[in-house]
């Protein structure tokens, strides 16, 4: 089970369904969501500037919001990452870029970025939390699946 998840979205409706989703899955302890990008970046630098906190493990972020696009919070957001990594022992925050829609662009950005590890279409599914569960910098916080045999 994720410690923190951070839900970054300016559709509120959105952190509803997926609080229910990963509540439902038992995938998180702690779910903080965000309705726009510069909330986002205060909760980062709080967590980041206290040395009880934890930066979130995983941060999903809506690409497209007013303001500031996700691509743009997770430029702004790599030096408290970073901070963060220095302080804590190595702890990576694993990036999953959302969107509705996503073009050949966004899929792009999300490849070129090393702070990114994907790009997924909204809404949350079974499929991208299975590949989550995957990813070597989170695999220690999941119990690991039992393997059935066939014979």
């Amino acid at each position: 089970m994720l410690p923190i998840v951070l839900s970054l979205d300016d559709d509120p409706s959105s952190h509803i369904l997926m609080r229910a989703f990963l509540e439902d899955e038992d995938f998180c302890e702690h779910f903080i969501s965000a309705t726009n990008p510069q909330q986002g970046l205060e909760i980062l630098k709080r967590l980041a500037a206290d040395p009880h906190s934890s930066l979130p493990t995983l941060i999903l972020c809506d690409i497209h919001m007013p303001e500031m696009s996700g691509w743009e919070f997770v430029n702004q957001a790599a030096p408290y990452l970073a901070m963060s990594k220095e302080k804590k022992s190595g702890a990576e925050t694993v990036i999953i870029m959302l969107s509705g829609t996503a073009t050949n662009e966004d899929e792009a950005l999300a490849a070129a970025n090393p702070l990114i590890h994907g790009l997924h279409i909204k809404p949350l599914s079974t499929k991208l939390l299975a590949k989550l569960r995957e990813l070597d910098s989170l695999r220690k916080y999941f119990a690991p699946v039992a393997r059935q045999s066939c014979l």
